[in-house]
């Protein structure tokens, strides 16, 4: 088994009135069946209500996350999905402070992207993308793009 072999993807896309489905990421969808050529591949669909939040969410794990975390293996940087997007929530202080039971300081907690309002999740997405462009030198289109 090749280990340099990308097992996992997250996809996302919209169906129209016909039920025919759109990728937004082709390429890299290409990309991962020819890696994966000769292999069982497993789908898992969600369908999700065609909202502003939910189609900034499925551009934000399906385009933007696997940008950036892109960006940090090309500088040495070996990252999952998951410790990326993690990552980035850290670099923009996406903490929740709370006050202590004690009322002598506060608990601080990283935020989920799903408990940000619309207004937060899109300035965060945003100043992800600034933080990628200027530090990894990698331009991510626009969510109205894909």
């Amino acid at each position: 088994m090749d280990k340099n072999l990308n097992r996992e993807i997250f996809l996302s896309g919209a169906s129209d009135s016909d039920g025919v489905f759109r990728i937004y990421e082709k390429n890299e969808w290409r990309d991962f069946l020819r890696q994966n050529a000769n292999h069982r591949i497993t789908l898992h669909a969600t369908a999700s209500p065609m909202q502003k939040k939910a189609a900034y969410l499925a551009y934000y794990w399906a385009v933007l996350i696997p940008r950036v975390r892109q960006g940090f293996n090309r500088v040495g940087q070996k990252k999952t999905l998951t410790e990326t997007e993690e990552t980035m929530r850290k670099r923009c202080f996406l903490y929740e402070e709370t006050p202590n039971a004690a009322g002598t300081g506060y608990n601080r907690r990283l935020k989920s992207v799903r408990e940000l309002n619309d207004y937060e999740l899109f300035d965060y997405i945003d100043t992800v993308k600034m933080i990628v462009a200027e530090y990894l030198n990698i331009y991510i289109d626009d969510p109205i793009n894909y």
